[in-house]
């Protein structure tokens, strides 16, 4: 009597005529229907998420928490095993060591390089390189066979590409080797990102990857460069110690 008092009749009548109408659609239609969902992209992800949710609670079952999001590489880097970090930092020195300035200073400064690689320092990081590369490979290998029978014949395959590239790069003088060896490393790197994206390496392999791929690339392509008899390289050397 009191909300009678209080809401006029019109308004009354209009309430009774919307309850009775809800009551006949919730007969035909449940209300978690795919029926009446509207779809995501006219009302925005986290919209839709947040009614279904409400959705999910009003009905009475359970609703999972939202995953967090995945760290970034940069981040994962610091969730790397110790062993791994000092073993993969520490494989960059025979790439930065033996770049051909470098190996020059460090021959100037007393270092107890051997004869063969003071006299050949591109030479030998060409060698490395290779090995590097062969690796990265094996990484894909070990982790295909893992799973049995089941192993990706993609990944497989893979995983023996990069042998196939660094055995010629060996072969090739040590500007061109150099050169093959940068561009293998780089494009091992985005195939490794790709699968590191799909979850089939563990986030802080990607971020450990990162900085150790762009300086053995740096390092690489310095040294092709450095040891080219190209002439517009030449130039460009000298142009650039000029200035």
């Amino acid at each position: 009597l009191g909300l009678q008092l209080l809401v006029p009749a019109p308004c009354t009548m209009a309430l009774s005529v919307m309850s009775q109408h809800a009551r006949r659609m919730s007969a035909f239609i449940p209300f978690n229907s795919p029926q009446i969902q509207i779809p995501s992209p006219v009302l925005g992800r986290g919209f839709a998420a947040g009614a279904a949710r409400s959705a999910a609670e009003l009905s009475g079952s359970k609703v999972a928490p939202p995953a967090p999001p995945p760290p970034s590489f940069v981040a994962s880097l610091f969730q790397a095993p110790p062993m791994a970090l000092l073993l993969g930092f520490s494989g960059l020195a025979p790439f930065v060591g033996l770049t051909p300035p470098v190996a020059e200073y460090l021959l100037q400064s007393g270092a107890p390089l051997p004869v063969s690689m003071a006299l050949d320092p591109g030479g030998w990081q060409k060698t490395y390189g290779a090995c590097i590369l062969s690796f990265l490979g094996g990484v894909h290998w070990g982790a295909a066979i893992q799973g049995g029978t089941n192993a990706t014949s993609a990944r497989l395959l893979w995983s023996v590409v990069p042998s196939l590239l660094a055995w010629p790069a060996v072969a090739l003088p040590t500007p061109y080797g150099s050169a093959v060896l940068a561009g293998s490393l780089a494009l091992a790197h985005g195939v490794d990102m790709r699968y590191a994206r799909a979850g089939l390496f563990p986030p802080w392999y990607a971020g450990l990857r990162l900085p150790l791929t762009s300086l053995a690339v740096v390092s690489l392509i310095t040294t092709s460069m450095l040891t080219s008899n190209h002439p517009w390289i030449d130039k460009t050397i000298k142009q650039f110690a000029h200035s």
